[in-house]
């Protein structure tokens, strides 16, 4: 008899790669009108890339594309519309997640806390 040997070829998915993110300001009061969101993003050396905010609580959001994206020490800093970021917040203690590619083309997450205080105007007219 014959053994029959089936070799199957696959691209793998590139596995998106976990990196430490720190939120600037840490807190955000929806009453307020700041400009910006600024994440510090260790994401390595190189211009990290097609970076957005992708949900909030693990919850997905239409993704928020960062504004503004620049070399920093440890990785990169992007800037958010913080307009943008307070329309899909209500207050708590919240999780921003953002991904987006590494210089090396690879994808990457990053997960933040948040806190966020005050009440949202738009909700608070429809209730």
């Amino acid at each position: 008899g014959f053994d029959v040997v089936y070799r199957i070829r696959s691209t793998p998915t590139p596995t998106s790669v976990a990196v430490p993110m720190t939120l600037q300001p840490g807190t955000i009061n929806l009453k307020s009108h700041g400009k910006t969101v600024l994440a510090e993003i260790e994401s390595g050396p190189g211009l990290a890339t097609s970076i957005r905010i992708v949900s909030i609580d693990g919850v997905p959001i239409d993704p928020i594309p960062a504004l503004e994206v620049k070399l920093a020490k440890a990785g990169v800093e992007a800037k958010f519309s913080r307009r943008e970021l307070q329309d899909v917040l209500t207050a708590g203690k919240r999780v921003v997640r953002v991904e987006g590619l590494l210089e090396s083309g690879a994808p990457f997450h990053a997960e933040a806390p948040l806190r966020v205080i005050g009440c949202h105007g738009r909700e608070s007219k429809s209730k």
